[in-house]
């Protein structure tokens, strides 16, 4: 269900994150009804449920069949508490809320998931290139810079390539990045 409705048969609004599909578009606080969700992720939409962040993540339905651009920021969130869901992806602009109340209803998205999404953080990957070693990376590729440091436990020197930083470089949830690359270690 969407949006709920109030005690006298409004339909109520409810506080949802719009999450751009392109990382350097600026995350929205809204209230959100039912029509709006649907407006924000321009057609049907489709609910994706995120039950340890307690939140419900709306795409547009078609996005796939319309090659709308990977949203990295709701995939890799979704990735990360859903494993089972790495074989799919989330595209086009996003619409985040609370998880279904008792009656389908959705709810306030969580402080404590509006928070993950919006505060800056520093993160890390752990590219696993099939058993490979390290040695078996061809060498002065971009995944040989991230992994031989990673590999040698200097993940700082992560960030010493230039077109890797660039890569690397990003804000809110969709922050990948290695200690060094802000400089700060």
């Amino acid at each position: 269900m969407f949006a709920g409705r109030s005690q006298e048969g409004e339909e109520a609004m409810v506080k949802g994150l719009y999450v751009p599909a392109h990382d350097g578009e600026p995350l929205e606080v809204r209230d959100f009804d039912g029509d709006a969700i649907g407006t924000a992720v321009g057609g049907l939409m489709e609910a994706v449920d995120v039950p340890p962040l307690g939140i419900t993540v709306y795409v547009n339905e078609e996005g796939l069949i319309h090659h709308l651009p990977f949203n990295s920021r709701v995939s890799f969130a979704w990735w990360y508490y859903v494993p089972q869901a790495r074989r799919s992806m989330l595209v086009g602009g996003a619409v985040v809320v609370g998880e279904p109340d008792i009656d389908g209803a959705d709810t306030d998205i969580p402080a404590e998931a509006l928070e993950t999404f919006t505060k800056p953080r520093h993160w890390g990957i752990l590219i696993d290139p099939g058993g490979m070693p390290a040695s078996g990376v061809m060498p002065d590729t971009m995944l040989n810079h991230v992994l031989r440091p990673l590999i040698a436990g200097r993940p700082q020197k992560v960030g010493e390539h230039r077109a890797i930083r660039q890569l690397l470089r990003r804000d809110g949830l969709g922050a990948v990045v290695g200690g060094a690359v802000d400089g700060d270690g």
